[in-house]
């Protein structure tokens, strides 16, 4: 199977419909010619990048298979509790607890801005905590995440990686949080390795692509940079099939390696990680 490019014409009338205005109310016809300039390329850049993927990545029908999936459920929360336990942590009682637990240094923020190779989806700033072995467990992931998307692929037809950021859709929860989330969805359980910090959630349906920043002009730069970010959720949602691919062959390498363990979720459509500490 193949996934057919759908950002060429619709990043085309993005940058048409929302030049438009700026170009007749804003900029004078010489720099109406530099604008088209840097919007084409913009726009040449993004297609390349799609094809890119598509041609070099299987998609995950393509790449799955029934002792993969078994491998993405073969740890299921008893394991998970397991390492937990092992590691002698208490769990997180309440959200009041957590800036207490941050500032003694047993749980760190997750911050989120463009270095950071994840973005979160649907997660509160009170929540993004994790345990420091998760937060380790997690940039180690992310970089993995990277080397599996583009093995082999650098440099070839001129092609420059770009950082593909996952969506992290469930950090620390602490058990008041779970006990109410249990209220609302049966299938969440009273007891979770979330409320300890050493599990966070990958939302499979969701990514990123950091394209590089425009060199426009610093009269157009923040609509291009406004460009470039909703581009980048859109070859995301293009190339979702592809990275998932890559998230689920990196989470199973690294479980293999005895450095995590993760449970593919198919009704939450995310998978469930928990970092094994050293």
């Amino acid at each position: 199977m193949k996934s057919v490019p759908v950002l060429s014409s619709l990043i085309a009338a993005v940058l048409v419909a929302g030049a438009s205005w700026f170009l007749h109310d804003h900029l004078a016809q010489r720099q109406s010619r530099e604008i088209a300039a840097h919007i084409e390329a913009f726009k040449d850049q993004a297609y390349k990048t799609e094809r890119f993927y598509i041609e070099n990545l299987p998609i995950y029908e393509d790449w799955t298979a029934p002792e993969k999936e078994r491998d993405l459920r073969k740890f299921l929360l008893k394991e998970h509790l397991a390492v937990v336990e092992k590691a002698g942590l208490e769990p997180v009682g309440s959200a009041e607890e957590i800036q207490n637990l941050a500032a003694s240094g047993s749980l760190e923020n997750l911050k989120q801005d463009k270095s950071t190779p994840y973005y979160f989806y649907n997660v509160g700033k009170e929540y993004r905590y994790l345990h420091p072995a998760a937060h380790k467990g997690l940039l180690l992931l992310a970089e993995r995440f990277q080397q599996v998307l583009h093995r082999n692929l650098e440099g070839k037809d001129g092609f420059k990686p770009v950082v593909i950021k996952f969506a992290i859709s469930s950090a620390l929860r602490p058990v008041q949080y779970q006990k109410n989330l249990r209220k609302q969805n049966a299938n969440a359980s009273f007891v979770s390795s979330h409320s300890y910090g050493l599990s966070f959630d990958l939302f499979y349906d969701s990514f990123y692509v950091n394209l590089p920043e425009s060199e426009a002009p610093g009269a157009i730069q923040e609509s291009m940079e406004n460009l470039r970010v909703r581009t980048g959720f859109l070859l995301g949602a293009s190339l979702r099939r592809q990275f998932r691919a890559a998230l689920a062959e990196t989470l199973l390498q690294l479980q293999r390696e005895g450095l995590l363990y993760a449970i593919y979720e198919r009704n939450q459509r995310c998978y469930h990680v928990t970092i094994i500490p050293d």
